[in-house]
């Protein structure tokens, strides 16, 4: 399971990228499981990379493989231990009235959490509902 994850957020970290992490940050690849939710293709393994840029992208596992397909991109607003997450695209995208999903944050090891202040987007704040874990 741990090697699925690893490639899982492989996949998310799109070829040829790298992330530098920096103290106290954000940044980084995390995943997370999501089960028993509604929709049911919300259920399923889950990453999501930040980049220190703010560009992100969240990727979901395709089937019971390895592989991942990228859902959403967009662009995060870092503030202290609050993130937006805003201008996205993708398959999974969050758009209109429910683009901007305002969050507090927080990272204690290698567990990321979000608390969310303001978010009308049912997939992002079902996938970002859970507890995350460090991958990269």
């Amino acid at each position: 399971m741990r090697q699925a994850l690893i490639a899982l957020a492989a996949a998310a970290a799109l070829v040829g990228s790298s992330v530098a992490l920096a103290a106290g940050s954000v940044t980084g690849i995390f995943t997370t499981s999501v089960k028993g939710k509604t929709p049911a293709s919300l259920n399923g393994e889950w990453a999501i990379r930040i980049q220190a840029t703010g560009d992100y992208q969240i990727a979901k596992r395709v089937g019971t493989t390895a592989n991942a397909q990228v859902l959403v991109s967009g662009h995060a607003t870092l503030a202290g231990g609050k993130i937006t997450f805003q201008k996205e695209t993708g398959p999974a995208a969050c758009k209109g009235k429910v683009s901007v999903g305002r969050y507090a944050w927080s990272l204690k090891g290698k567990t990321l959490t979000f608390q969310r202040l303001a978010d009308k987007c049912v997939g992002r704040r079902t996938v970002l509902g859970g507890k995350f874990t460090q991958v990269a």
